[in-house]
C-alpha cells in the first residue's frame, strides 16, 4: 500500500508470487480484500497488533483461500446497513462465494460461509453490494454477467 501524499510503501506483502486483480476495502476502511490472478482471496485488518494500545495501527494478515477453479472476476464488502461484515468474491468458474470475515485470524485462515453457483451457461463478470430491498438475509449481491445480465 502507498501513502497518497508522496508515494512512499506503508506496508507491503508477499502473500503471493501471482500480480494482485481486485482490491476491495470495507465500508469503515477496517477491512482490504484482495484477490490475486492465483485465484486467492486475502484478507488484512487494520488494527493493533495482539490488540494492545502500546502497538501502533497496522495492516495485519488475517487469512487467504484458493476459493476459486477459475479466475476471481468481482470483490466486494457488504455496506453500513448490514447486520454483520460479509465479504463476497465471484468468478468464472460460476461460483459466489461468502467469506466470514469476523471468524478469519491468521491462524485459522480466511473462513468460507456459503458457495454457490450461480450461472448454468454464462460467465460472471463482477458483483457489486445490493443494499436496497430489506434487512438481514433480503440484502443481496448483484453480480453481472457477459450476456449483459444482472442477477440480484
Amino acid at each position: 500500500l502507498l501513502r497518497s501524499s508522496d508515494l512512499s510503501e506503508v506496508c507491503g506483502s508477499r502473500d503471493s508470487r501471482d500480480p494482485v486483480t481486485h482490491l476491495c476495502f470495507s465500508y469503515d476502511s477496517l477491512y482490504l480484500a484482495v484477490a490475486h490472478a492465483d485465484r486467492c482471496v486475502c484478507l488484512y485488518h487494520f488494527c493493533r497488533r495482539h490488540n494492545d494500545k502500546h502497538y501502533a495501527m497496522e495492516w495485519l494478515f488475517s487469512g487467504k483461500h484458493r476459493s476459486h477453479w477459475w479466475a476471481i472476476v468481482g470483490l466486494c464488502f457488504s455496506g453500513p446497513e448490514s447486520d454483520k461484515l460479509r465479504l463476497f468474491s465471484v468468478g468464472e468458474d460460476r461460483r459466489l462465494v461468502e467469506y466470514n470475515v469476523l471468524q478469519s485470524t491468521e491462524f485459522t485462515g480466511l473462513q468460507i460461509q456459503a458457495a454457490t453457483i450461480i450461472e448454468q451457461e454464462a460467465r460472471p463478470t463482477g458483483c457489486l453490494w445490493y443494499p436496497f430491498g430489506g434487512r438481514g438475509d433480503n440484502q443481496k449481491v448483484l453480480t453481472y454477467n457477459d450476456e449483459y445480465k444482472f442477477k440480484i
